[in-house]
């Protein structure tokens, strides 16, 4: 699915409807797993942008926020909701 899709469905759904995102915490690698997980509501606050060179007009290809993230992966954007191993 992309963006685009994604817009589409959710135009289909109620509008005032409260948008949640399983948050996961800890954890993480082969001798560290589990952690927690918790239901969070999705907020769009960025923590981090790739920032760009002056004059620079490629799009930034790093953006991570509390509960998302846009990066490049490959020759894809890709954006996943929802994060891990905070």
């Amino acid at each position: 699915m992309n963006v685009k899709e994604l817009i589409e469905w959710l135009q289909t759904l109620p509008q005032d409807a409260k948008v949640q995102v399983l948050d996961h915490y800890g954890g993480g690698g082969y001798y560290t797993q589990g952690g927690n997980c918790y239901v969070e509501d999705f907020t769009t606050k960025v923590d981090y942008q790739q920032w760009k060179d002056e004059g620079d007009t490629s799009p930034v290809e790093y953006i991570y926020g509390d509960f998302f993230e846009l990066s490049k992966v490959g020759d894809e954007m890709v954006l996943q909701i929802g994060v891990h191993n905070k």
